[in-house]
């Protein structure tokens, strides 16, 4: 497995200058694992073997080829990284650097795509259960035998709640809600009395200055349960 070319190595001021994807092309594998090895200090051939889980022919191989390419040298029985190896070092650990750093980056772009189509999806399935209760009520409403008052009274309050997921609404007075139908007051207080005994919606006082005016729980619940027609 040659990990570095048979032919002369480009000097390395043209590497750390102007070329260095030369010598990436050359230099890789093994060979690096040995230089970030011996970047943090001078070694011995046996301890290499150790740290790298390899055989010590093979170490040698690699590094009497690095010592021939002046990235190493050879201090009694320790190698040592030259001012060479050491340049080369450094670059190839901010290649590194570079490329997780983009590797995160491209994970954190996978994850936001990942929230934005969750959330589309949540969205359409928000609008689509809101139509669909919308088409529910409505074909309620067409065979509920209503007046057109006690509908309009179920129809704002529907509205009001396919909005803001509120059952009821709050007024300041039982005739202020006959102002909003624009209605007779008389007639919107008969209508909540007729909706009231057939447990659609109340009206009761709320903390002595307003009234609550809202759907009851098992009225909306039996329109969210029924299904649409085929």
């Amino acid at each position: 497995m040659a990990e570095v070319s048979q032919g002369t190595l480009a000097p390395f001021s043209a590497i750390s200058t102007t070329s260095p994807s030369q010598t990436l092309a050359r230099v890789r594998g093994f060979t690096v694992d040995l230089l970030f090895a011996l970047d943090s200090g001078p070694l011995r051939t046996y301890a290499l073997c150790r740290r790298t889980q390899k055989q010590h022919q093979y170490v040698e191989t690699y590094l009497n080829r690095m010592m021939e390419y002046g990235l190493i040298m050879k201090n009694d029985s320790f190698w040592n990284l030259t001012a060479k190896g050491t340049d080369f070092t450094t670059y190839m650990k901010s290649e590194d650097e570079f490329l997780e750093g983009n590797k995160q980056t491209t994970k954190q772009t996978q994850h936001l795509e990942y929230r934005k189509k969750t959330e589309r999806k949540q969205l359409e399935y928000s609008i689509l259960q809101r139509v669909e209760f919308q088409s529910r009520f409505d074909l309620w409403l067409q065979n509920s035998g209503l007046s057109d008052v006690e509908k309009g009274v179920v129809d704002y309050l529907v509205s009001h709640y396919n909005k803001t997921k509120q059952k009821f609404i709050l007024v300041g007075s039982r005739y202020e809600l006959a102002e909003q139908l624009n209605a007779n007051p008389e007639t919107v207080l008969d209508a909540l009395a007729k909706l009231y005994q057939d447990r659609v919606a109340y009206c009761v006082r709320f903390r002595g200055n307003y009234w609550k005016v809202g759907l009851y729980k098992a009225f909306v619940e039996s329109l969210e349960k029924v299904e649409k027609e085929p």
